[in-house]
């Protein structure tokens, strides 16, 4: 009889706290549980460790709502921001021809899709949803993102340095757009996430031969 109680307490109980999973999160919450800036290891005023710090400092100040198709855009478009500060760096200082042109389309292309982003924004607004767990996708690529570079050991060398950033930074937003198709609802958005997709993938594949043939 004692079993059967014990049981019927415990099952209660699971249900109870399924139950609480279905308030309304807070619009303020935060992607990224916590921040730590990533330290350069060449010098304290190096400039794509500050881009990088800035975007992963203004995604995390980004309030979540819980609509996908309302915070994926809002996400891309500081996370496009932190490549294109990058890809400035490398044109302007960077001695690889054909790394500086990738830098070169970046800047043009990200810009671009930007604009599109804050289009699609402009007369939106977001859904109420009851999760409790917000995005778990978007935290994880993130916290990826932010692992890797941490590990990063940069040289001083523009054209190394940028590709080293340009990675993991790729990688992260290939899982976000990846993410997109399990939530969102808009076809327009889903087709962005898809070239976000094959575009990053492509230039990783760039970055990690260059990376393979100047050792």
């Amino acid at each position: 009889m004692k079993k059967y109680l014990m049981l019927s307490i415990l099952s209660f109980c699971i249900l109870s706290s399924s139950c609480k999973r279905t308030d309304t999160v807070p619009e303020s919450t935060p992607i990224i549980d916590t921040v730590s800036t990533i330290q350069p290891t060449v010098k304290a005023d190096d400039n794509f460790m500050k881009a990088m710090n800035t975007m992963i400092v203004k995604m995390n100040a980004i309030k979540m709502t819980n609509d996908y198709d309302f915070d994926y855009p809002k996400m891309m478009i500081v996370h496009h921001q932190g490549a294109i500060d990058m890809a400035l760096m490398e044109v302007e200082t960077g001695t690889d021809k054909k790394i500086k042109a990738i830098a070169q389309n970046i800047i043009v292309v990200k810009t671009e899709e930007q604009s599109t982003l804050k289009e699609i924004l402009q007369d939106a607004k977001p859904k109420k949803h009851k999760i409790k767990e917000i995005h778990p996708e978007m935290q994880n690529a993130m916290a990826a993102m932010m692992k890797e570079m941490k590990a990063i050991q940069l040289t001083g060398n523009t054209d190394r340095d940028f590709i080293t950033m340009m990675i993991p930074h790729h990688e992260a937003g290939i899982e976000m757009s990846k993410s997109l198709f399990f939530h969102s609802k808009n076809t327009q958005l889903k087709k962005r996430a898809q070239k976000e997709i094959n575009e990053y993938t492509k230039e990783v594949k760039e970055f990690q031969n260059w990376l393979s043939v100047h050792k």
